[in-house]
């Protein structure tokens, strides 16, 4: 009878063990995250573009879990943050931005050159372990307080464009947004949004103008891309650079 009293008490105590490590709760972090930037305002100047504009800091958040936080900014022209361009700095607490970088920030979310305006920016926190984009984490995000600083963005001026035609704006090149050779090195760079486009693709084209009278920039194949090639894509919906 010992015996088995013995066994079950064991046979009760590894059950509740394993349960136990089975288990796992979180908790939100408590208050709100704290997040500065380094300037209130700042006129940007294309002279001085791999200056550094401005720092953001923020404070490192826990869910009291064994996972990874991943932080991302998001930038937008109102302080609602309902079209707000997302960058994820993954583990990062901390992102300096370069005049430059800035400057194509501000146009990208809709400031006009030369005039000053608002630009707010958050800090967002999530844990996207076990999450999927079907299947996304249940643990809500964390937000920082909003901050606005005051940008006046430089106009790209006379730099040498291309453009971004695709079917997330029915193909149309004379209404495309662009990408500009801003340090004249023959380098073009700017950020795009592509649409939730249901039902339809991601591709696009660059062309060397507003039209299609040349042939447009395209895929030979993965590794090299060519005038008159095929359809270049994105992975889906969202800012791409």
């Amino acid at each position: 009878m010992k015996r088995i009293l013995a066994y079950l008490l064991l046979t009760l105590l590894f059950a509740s063990c394993k349960k136990d490590e089975i288990k796992s709760v979180y908790t939100l972090p408590a208050g709100t995250p704290s997040f500065t930037s380094s300037i209130t305002s700042i006129v940007l100047d294309s002279t001085h573009r791999d200056d550094v504009a401005v720092s953001f800091a923020w404070s490192a958040l826990s869910y009291g879990i064994r996972a990874d936080v991943t932080y991302s900014l998001e930038f937008d022209t109102s302080n609602t943050m309902n079209h707000a361009v997302t960058f994820v700095m993954n583990a990062d607490t901390a992102k300096h931005y370069t005049v430059a970088e800035l400057n194509a920030i501000a146009l990208q979310t809709g400031l006009e050159g030369n005039k000053a305006a608002p630009l707010y920016i958050r800090m967002k926190g999530e844990v996207r372990q076990n999450g999927t984009a079907t299947n996304p984490s249940t643990i809500p995000a964390t937000y920082s307080a909003i901050l606005a600083i005051t940008v006046t963005a430089y106009a790209p001026g006379n730099v040498a464009l291309m453009w971004v035609p695709g079917e997330y704006q029915g193909w149309n090149a004379a209404t495309a947004p662009t990408i500009a050779d801003v340090a004249g090195k023959g380098a073009y760079e700017g950020y795009i949004y592509f649409p939730n486009n249901a039902g339809g693709n991601y591709t696009f084209k660059i062309t060397t103008a507003p039209n299609w009278n040349d042939p447009a920039w395209g895929y030979e194949s993965t590794t090299k891309m060519v005038k008159g090639g095929g359809n270049l894509y994105t992975s889906g919906e969202g800012y791409f650079w």
